[in-house]
C-alpha cells in the first residue's frame, strides 16, 4: 500500500493480504480504468432506504481475508441511523473521490450517549472499521472508489434506532442475506444494470 496503515491492521492478518499484487495494482488506476476493470468482476448492488447506495465488486479471498472494490453511488439514507459491521476488522482506502462520514469515537453502550464525529476522507486516506464501530456516510463525490478488505464474518449487523445523542436507542439487526459468499452466483458487472460512469466532479 502507498500509505501507512493503522496499527490494528498492520498487526492483523489483513497486513500481508494487502500486499497482494491484485490489490496493490488497483492503487494506480484511474476511475475510468477501475470502471473497465470491474466489468468482468462479480457485482453486488447494495441499497439503502433511499435507493442505490454502493456497488461492491469481488476481488479476492485468501486465508479468511476478503477484498472488494467499492464504488459509492449515493450517501446513506438521511433518516437511517448509524450502523455497525459484521466483521471483527475491516480497512478501506480511498482510491478516488471522497466522502464524509459520521463515526462513533467511543464504545457504544445502551443507555449512554453516543459520541459521533463527522470528518471527510479523500483520495489516499484510509479508514479503520472495527466490528464495534458505528458510522454513516453523509455525502459522496462522484466516482468515489475505495479498496475494501475485511476478516471473517462473526456477528449480525444493524442500525441504531432512536436518539443516540441521549442514549435512548435500540440496536436493530439488519435482515441481510445470510449467504456471505455471494460472488460465485453473482452476475458480472458487464451483465448487470449498474450506474453509468460519470466524471469526477463533486456532487452538487
Amino acid at each position: 500500500m502507498n500509505k501507512a496503515i493503522p496499527t490494528a491492521v498492520a498487526s492483523s492478518e489483513l497486513s500481508q493480504f494487502l500486499q497482494q499484487p491484485l490489490l496493490t495494482d488497483c492503487l494506480s488506476k484511474t476511475p475510468a480504468q477501475l470502471f473497465t476493470l470491474t466489468e468482468t468482476l462479480p457485482l453486488k448492488k447494495i441499497s439503502s432506504a433511499a435507493g442505490p447506495y454502493l456497488e461492491r465488486y469481488f476481488l479476492l479471498e485468501e486465508d479468511g481475508c476478503f477484498a472488494y472494490l467499492h464504488r459509492f453511488v449515493n450517501e446513506d439514507a438521511r433518516d437511517e441511523g448509524v450502523h455497525d459491521h459484521p466483521w471483527e476488522l475491516a480497512f478501506s482506502q480511498v482510491l478516488h473521490g471522497g466522502y464524509r462520514q459520521q463515526a462513533s469515537v467511543s464504545t457504544v453502550c445502551p443507555g449512554e450517549p453516543v459520541i459521533l464525529e463527522e470528518h471527510e476522507l479523500l483520495a489516499g486516506d484510509s479508514n479503520l472499521i472495527r466490528g464495534q464501530d458505528f458510522h454513516k456516510i453523509t455525502a459522496v463525490d462522484n466516482e468515489t472508489w475505495t479498496l475494501f478488505v475485511h476478516t471473517q464474518w462473526c456477528r449480525p449487523w444493524g442500525f441504531l434506532h432512536g436518539n443516540p445523542h441521549t442514549g435512548e436507542f435500540t440496536h436493530q439487526q439488519h435482515p441481510s442475506d445470510p449467504n456471505h459468499r455471494w460472488w460465485p452466483q453473482a452476475a458480472l458487472a458487464q451483465d448487470s444494470q449498474r450506474q453509468p460512469f460519470t466524471d469526477t466532479q463533486l456532487v452538487a
